[in-house]
């Protein structure tokens, strides 16, 4: 999605995303009462500072992406580039700065919590069904130890299936 081009740390992302979700992620006593939506979250207070790595994140990167533009250089065939070159099928107007940056705000949330929910799925499955299990595991060890596995192994996984 981002073409390895984030240089927030991945420890200082993981604790935001982590923060972000606990805040977000839980119903709150605000939720069930009446209150005016305007009225301040203490949810929202909560995942205000991850917020703000995330935005500065995007807005860094955004920022290098146009500097590269400038610079008539090749740029990488990611979620970035895509929305950056998007336009709108009625007008022909690019996506705005605003629409860009949100996008890929929420990209960076949406997508660490479908992959967590995906991995924490395929192992709780595969420690269900020890054939399965085995199986992956014999897989795996059948890479050769010099290389990681990647998408070049898998139509050759395939047909072993």
């Amino acid at each position: 999605m981002f073409s390895h081009e984030i240089e927030t740390p991945p420890d200082v992302m993981g604790e935001a995303i982590t923060t972000y979700f606990d805040a977000l992620g839980r119903i709150d006593l605000w939720d069930v009462l009446p209150l005016p939506r305007w009225l301040p979250r203490p949810a929202f207070i909560r995942a205000k500072p991850a917020q703000k790595i995330f935005r500065e994140e995007v807005r860094r990167l955004l920022a290098r992406r146009r500097a590269r533009i400038e610079k008539g250089e090749t740029l990488p065939d990611d979620l970035v580039t895509r929305l950056m070159n998007a336009r709108d099928p009625e007008t022909g107007a690019p996506l705005s700065d605003v629409v860009i940056h949100d996008n890929l705000v929420t990209f960076i949330g949406a997508g660490h919590e479908t992959t967590a929910n995906a991995l924490t799925w395929t192992l709780f499955l595969l420690g269900e069904f020890s054939g399965a299990d085995a199986r992956m595991a014999a897989e795996v060890k059948r890479v050769p130890a010099d290389r990681a596995p990647g998408r070049a192994s898998l139509p050759a996984w395939r047909s072993r299936a």
